[in-house]
């Protein structure tokens, strides 16, 4: 007569894990303590980890060096266009811009065109134009935004790692002058 064994049911085979050889008493406790006090080790006072590698996140970001990039904007109507003093829109999060103002019949508007590093950088500072904006609206067309700051009405886009807007035109005719100005961006 043969005799079957029963398998051991998962509460057995789980103490026997824990409770084998290896992990029995005073090994397990010797192994968390070291453990806690590797952790606390690794701490400062207070529990603040101890690192002093880090730069202090209130350093302002750093941005390009902008130059003129007025040699990229149409001339036609355009009545002038400098380099601005400051970050556009006073925003810290966005860095000098070419700042051109134009005339067309009774309209005047401005356009603003800045560098960025590369075309992630390009993406990164539309997302900033666009938090800058209120009741911000895709524009499809051309992949930027239309809204306002301060009131007055923005359409904002790249082409390639240039950031270009234009402030002061109805959706429309900065839809327009958009197609305008962004052939002339390289």
């Amino acid at each position: 007569m043969r005799l079957h064994r029963q398998p051991p049911d998962a509460g057995t085979a789980i103490r026997g894990l824990v409770a084998g050889p290896l992990l029995a008493g005073p090994l397990l406790a010797g192994l968390l303590a070291a453990l806690l006090l590797a952790g606390m080790l690794a701490c400062g006072p207070g529990g603040e980890t101890a690192r002093q590698d880090v730069a202090p996140v209130t350093a302002k970001p750093k941005h390009p060096q902008q130059q003129d990039l007025s040699r990229f904007m149409p001339r036609e109507h355009r009545l002038q266009a400098a380099l601005s003093e400051g970050n556009l829109f006073n925003k810290e999060t966005l860095p000098q811009a070419t700042l051109a103002e134009y005339r067309k019949g009774s309209k005047t508007y401005q356009q603003f065109l800045f560098k960025a590093q590369n075309t992630g950088m390009a993406a990164v500072y539309l997302g900033h134009v666009k938090d800058a904006m209120t009741e911000a609206k895709f524009v499809a067309g051309f992949g930027g935004y239309f809204g306002q700051v301060d009131g007055k009405p923005v359409f904002v886009f790249v082409k390639n790692e240039y950031v270009t807007g234009l402030v002061g035109l109805s959706r429309d005719d900065a839809d327009a002058e958009g197609r305008l100005v962004a052939v002339r961006i390289p």
